[in-house]
């Protein structure tokens, strides 16, 4: 944990910075602004000018010529037990994170992080998760006594978490309980749909986000974590169809209801994706040169995932494949069609979904699911700010925004993976040149490579 946190310390405070010659990703409207100057000082924003305008003296230049400047990225739904993957989310552009699952050493660590004592994503942090019995997780807090469930709404509320994250199984008073709690200490909550309660009452209650697109289906089974395998089966064996599992009337009312109570949708495409490998697909997976950022656990873990060589065949796992991205497409499009609030978030640490790098292929999934390159960069930047009510200037290149910028070697809008080609990074009003970003990758590994070793 201190071998990965040390470079977040080691960042001083620097002075104002211009980057010259840049063409800014205008991601609200899907252009570029060629040729600007973009001033930083005191961590925001302060001006955009023709590239030849003036410059104060003692300003640090960057040059931008032939680069892209775009707001830095949110990965809204990330898993971390540790300080390892810090450094990494830095060097990959992801400038705020969202901990679905916090411990109280990330409320320090973000505390220090928002004072500007330490360089490095901003968070927001839930506690521990909350469901019912039988849950799935065994460090979950699991409640049938309302009291209880209350108590520890307010346990969490006083450890300063910034929202409540629910799970599965929760009886109807245990809820009503969780959602009247919440509201007396002034979070929201957010998470997955229990079959008991269901995805319309939730939204009625204005949760703050649905995530793994939970509750949009007409087929209940109960382990939440094998459905798509299991809906599979039952599209295979013709036991139900697409459409009654997923019936598009149902869809359009759950996307109208979400649009009218402003309750966002974080769909995690990437852990379906993994679950839908072909046995080639799984191990090309494994033999990723990136795995050096994760634990051998993790390593572990996700190898026993593979459909090699008595899975299902490569030929059926297509099929089924083809028809859940049908499915995804339209909602992702109605989604976006209706103005409703949509999010991506990585859902890194689950199997094959690599800490920070898994953000860029989230949205690049959202891409190929028929998203415009600017429609997917929206769902983490200025979908982000809405999310979370903060000013219109937020998350995006304008006067008054906070000054977490990439600055890239290629235009994301015009082939979103060059999201990754990545030249700096400025956190907070920090730049970090290549030289620094390199660094944070080994510093990741190395933090890792022990974590691993003490395993």
């Amino acid at each position: 944990m201190l071998l990965a946190a040390l470079p977040l310390a080691l960042q001083p405070i620097q002075p104002p910075s211009a980057f010259v010659g840049v063409d800014v990703v205008d991601v609200e409207n899907g252009t570029i602004i060629e040729d600007r100057t973009v001033l930083v000082e005191n961590n925001h924003i302060t001006a955009i000018t023709a590239a030849d305008a003036p410059i104060p003296e003692g300003t640090q230049l960057i040059q931008g010529g032939g680069r892209y400047l775009m707001p830095g990225l949110a990965d809204m739904h990330v898993h971390s037990t540790n300080t390892d993957w810090f450094p990494l989310f830095i060097a990959e552009g992801v400038t705020t994170v969202r901990v679905m699952w916090g411990r109280p050493f990330l409320l320090d660590l973000r505390d220090e992080i928002r004072a500007g004592d330490l360089i490095g994503p901003d968070m927001m942090i839930a506690g521990a998760v909350i469901g019912g019995p039988p849950t799935m997780y065994a460090s979950a807090v699991a409640y049938t006594d309302p009291a209880e469930a209350r108590a520890e709404v307010a346990r969490q509320a006083a450890a300063g978490y910034d929202f409540i994250k629910i799970v599965a199984n929760l009886s109807p008073d245990v809820y009503a309980a969780i959602v009247d709690e919440s509201a007396r200490q002034g979070l929201r909550f957010a998470g997955h749909v229990s079959d008991d309660i269901g995805i319309e009452r939730m939204i009625a209650d204005r949760i703050q986000s649905i995530e793994h697109w939970n509750g949009f289906d007409a087929v209940e089974l109960a382990d939440e974590y094998k459905e798509r395998r299991g809906k599979a089966r039952l599209l295979r064996s013709g036991e139900v169809a697409l459409d009654t599992m997923y019936p598009p009337e149902r869809r359009a009312r759950l996307v109208a209801a979400l649009k009218n109570a402003e309750v966002a949708i974080v769909p995690t495409m990437s852990v379906w994706e993994g679950e839908r490998l072909s046995c080639a697909e799984h191990e090309a997976r494994m033999a990723r040169p990136e795995l050096r950022y994760v634990r051998r656990f993790h390593h572990d873990w996700w190898a026993t995932k593979s459909p090699c060589p008595t899975g299902s065949p490569e030929d059926l796992a297509r099929l089924d494949s083809k028809a859940f991205e049908a499915v995804e497409a339209a909602d992702l499009r109605a989604l976006i069609d209706a103005d409703a609030l949509l999010l991506s978030g990585s859902d890194s640490a689950n199997p094959h979904i690599l800490p920070a790098i898994g953000l860029h292929e989230e949205i690049a999934l959202m891409v190929k699911r028929g998203l415009t390159p600017a429609e997917a960069l929206r769902t983490s930047t200025i979908n982000v700010a809405r999310f979370l009510g903060e000013d219109d200037s937020q998350r995006r290149i304008a006067v008054g925004a906070q000054a977490d910028l990439l600055l890239l070697t290629a235009n994301p809008l015009d082939d979103i993976a060059n999201t990754r080609a990545i030249h700096g990074v400025m956190i907070d009003g920090r730049w970090l040149n290549p030289a620094s970003l390199h660094a944070f990758k080994d510093w990741t590994a190395q933090a890792v490579a022990q974590s691993s070793a003490a395993e």
